[in-house]
């Protein structure tokens, strides 16, 4: 196992990094800019090493990346109605950056994404490689209640599996829930990846309006274009839907001690397992990607 670094660039008087963490067989590429994921290459079934992943080979497509491709996401992930944040009663108003909706989105104007993390460890030994990063938001940054001190934490094993651990301390009560932002194309000589075979042990779901805010139901799924408990392409039912898939599955912990989510491509013979400690999984199939990428290029 190792640990490889590259300078990119420079960012607010910080250096701007990108770090490979390699097995041998497999390679994740991650940047303290955002504390993006850039790439994952592995072979395929034809020994022909594919990047797996959507993103971008400089600092500056970064800066101007609209799509929060390969980042963590915070304060905030998704959608917050109006921008308003109830804490202990007090409402508190966060920024705006989806104005066509009046919605807070992924944390704001200058979210986790577009932030400088500090790179605080570089571990590799014959198991593991890991690098963790750290980053302090300030009381009120983009309107949240409280200081907050942020760890990720990016760790490759021997066997291919890439972890990613999060911990969060605050100072204030306040609101947090963060994500990944990483769309895959398991088969990147495909434009589209809605082709592509996907499991989720789910059978039930948060309704969503059509702003994607979640209405407050918990649905049952009984309809088969929601229905992904037999793994099957992703776009099978895709002339049911009115855009794509943009829906949070509860995941079914309490019958499955196995992957909580499957994707799969036939072409390449790449499967991603998926397993996580959260109760649900968004399934996002890149609709609103755009220039430099082709809608539903990465789920």
């Amino acid at each position: 196992m190792q640990i490889r670094r590259n300078l990119w660039s420079s960012y607010t008087g910080g250096d701007v990094y990108q770090y490979t963490l390699s097995n041998g067989v497999m390679e994740v590429s991650v940047t303290n800019f955002g504390c993006a994921i850039t790439a994952i290459n592995l072979p395929d079934a034809s020994k022909n090493v594919r990047n797996i992943v959507l993103g971008y080979d400089s600092l500056e497509k970064y800066l101007h990346d609209k799509y929060y491709v390969g980042a963590i996401i915070g304060r905030f992930a998704n959608r917050i109605a109006g921008g308003i944040l109830p804490v202990n009663g007090t409402k508190y108003q966060l920024s705006v950056n989806e104005p066509a909706n009046n919605n807070h989105l992924h944390g704001g104007f200058n979210g986790f994404n577009k932030k400088l993390f500090t790179v605080v460890s570089e571990q590799a030994n014959d198991k593991t490689a890991a690098v963790i990063f750290q980053y302090r938001s300030e009381h009120m940054e983009e309107g949240y209640l409280g200081n907050l001190d942020l760890t990720i934490t990016y760790e490759l094993s021997a066997s291919n599996e890439l972890m990613i651990r999060y911990y969060a301390q605050t100072d204030q009560d306040t609101h947090i829930n963060l994500t990944n932002h990483t769309y895959f194309n398991l088969d990147p000589s495909q434009k589209s990846a809605i082709g592509q075979v996907l499991f989720i042990h789910s059978d039930q779901y948060l309704e969503n309006n059509k702003q994607f805010l979640p209405c407050g139901e918990v649905k049952w799924i009984e309809t088969a274009q929601y229905d992904f408990r037999q793994a099957r392409p992703i776009n099978k039912y895709w002339s049911d839907l009115a855009k794509g898939y943009n829906i949070y599955y509860l995941l079914d912990k309490e019958r499955s001690n196995g992957p909580d989510a499957i994707l799969a491509s036939e072409t390449s013979g790449i499967s991603v397992s998926i397993k996580t400690s959260f109760p649900g999984i968004l399934l996002y199939s890149g609709d609103y990607l755009d220039t430099p990428y082709l809608v539903n290029q990465g789920i």
